[in-house]
């Protein structure tokens, strides 16, 4: 792998980030302190005896008995001015089968999250910082963490650091600021895939709203967007928005929303040519608070490296006596594409005292690192039942799957079911034992297919530093 040098105006534009993530919790006030009692932790310890058996891969099909340790710590605090929520968790794995001493041990799956809140009546200061290392099929199925990232499988690993910090000041008053500033990595090894390269993210956005009456306010915001790719013949992307935009209540229960933007994107393909995409977007929305819930409308226009995308969307949310629903269903269309229908699902639900359900579907229009327009699609269903005062089952079906539009690209398609049961046997100590089957699906792959089962002991440990 070829690594680009950075130029120096990147430089000064990281220095100028970090600056100001650092000079941020200045601008709130000082003398708010931490209240020990507030602070407590727990620690959770899992030892995993597990089969796992792969078909349509290159490296060896059944990888035998595993041995896992899962190791996790948490801590949360939480007094009138501050929060905070640090998590760190992973896995150790010993593999009985393979022939090197030194190799049979792994550390699989490290995650490190951080959270921080301070805020006063007028101010708030938020902090987030996220690392996570999985394989690529893994990654698929877990959240994104601060970076968006694109439905992505294969061999080898993805590794990605974030951090993020944001700043309010005028909350409750007639004139208020806001600002969100991001940097992240996301590196990828082990994966001789040409589309999946190394990647740096800065992005700084700002908006500021006026009250200018009971009913009504008007806002001005600005983005700046930086991609720059790690390798020799991948493009780098700077995305520049401004825009003004406001809110009006028409009635106290309708409220209508519109913004209209100058919109730029400029690409770099490294290699002497830069191509430069700008036009004007625009947005207009309404929303009507119903008795169990609200109804909005959203139609879109922007800006993208393929064309303009233009989006339209109707969303519900019903609350019930025994849970909620939210959904919208809607439609995209960039040009030179076909239009693509998008729906949102999300239901939590209690069936009885004894099972709940949990559903969620979404889709999305994006433009990847490999300027091609996709829709990511994901769907997950979890069931759960307390079976008795001890025992309990779970089974859980995910779905992803990434439709790409434009010429060349590659769909992928990933399916996993999961089966689990646990059982309290003194002592805080739970019996877990559990079925996982996973496929996956890509245009010039071959299949993957693994299934694993488990039993196990866990626990959690509460204590208080």
């Amino acid at each position: 792998m070829t690594i680009k040098r950075k130029s120096a105006a990147n430089g000064v534009k990281q220095a100028l980030l970090a600056s100001v993530l650092i000079a941020v919790p200045l601008a709130l006030p000082s003398g708010l302190s931490w209240a020990a009692e507030g602070l407590s932790g727990q620690f959770t310890l899992g030892q995993k005896l597990q089969h796992t058996n792969k078909t349509g891969v290159t490296s060896r099909q059944d990888e035998g008995a595993i041995s896992r340790t899962d190791l996790g710590v948490s801590l949360t605090s939480e007094t009138r001015s501050q929060t905070l929520s640090f998590r760190a968790d992973t896995g150790l794995s010993y593999n009985f089968s393979d022939v090197g001493i030194m190799d049979r041990f792994q550390i699989e799956d490290p995650r490190v999250e951080l959270a921080y809140k301070l805020q006063s009546r007028n101010s708030e200061l938020t902090f987030d910082a996220d690392y996570r290392r999985a394989d690529l099929d893994e990654t698929a199925f877990i959240d994104n963490g601060l970076i968006v990232q694109e439905i992505v499988t294969g061999t080898g690993r993805r590794e990605t650091y974030a951090l993020r910090s944001g700043l309010t000041v005028g909350r409750e008053g007639p004139t208020k600021l806001e600002l969100n500033l991001l940097y992240g990595e996301t590196n990828y090894s082990g994966t001789t895939d040409p589309g999946l390269v190394d990647t740096t993210t800065q992005q700084i956005d700002g908006r500021l709203t006026f009250q200018i009456s009971p009913v009504a306010s008007v806002n001005v915001f600005a983005s700046h967007k930086e991609l720059d790719a790690e390798t020799v013949g991948s493009n780098d992307r700077t995305t520049d928005r401004v825009g003004i935009g406001g809110s009006y209540d028409i009635t106290p229960t309708l409220t209508a929303t519109a913004e209209v933007s100058h919109d730029k994107i400029e690409t770099d393909n490294n290699a002497g040519t830069i191509t430069t995409t700008d036009g004007i977007g625009y947005s207009f929305g309404l929303s009507r608070t119903l008795p169990n819930g609200e109804l909005t409308f959203d139609f879109s226009e922007e800006e993208t490296v393929n064309g303009k995308r233009r989006q339209a969307t109707v969303g519900r949310q019903t609350t019930f006596k025994r849970g909620t629903m939210a959904y919208s269903l809607g439609v995209t269309k960039t040009d030179g594409l076909s239009a693509q229908p998008l729906a949102n699902l999300n239901v939590n639900y209690e069936l009885d005292k004894l099972s709940s359900l949990k559903l969620t579907v979404s889709q999305a229009s994006s433009v990847n690192d490999d300027d091609e327009t996709t829709i990511n699609s994901r769907l997950g269903l979890t069931y759960a039942r307390e079976l008795s005062a001890l025992s309990s089952l779970t089974a859980g079906l995910q779905v992803t799957d990434r439709n790409t539009l434009t010429a060349g690209g590659e769909d992928q398609t990933s399916v996993r079911l999961n089966l689990s049961h646990r059982y309290e046997v003194g002592g805080d100590w739970e019996l877990v034992s559990g079925y996982t089957y996973t496929k996956t699906k890509r245009d010039t792959q071959a299949d993957r297919k693994t299934s694993t089962l488990f039993v196990g002991l866990e626990r959690a440990f509460d204590f208080r530093p």
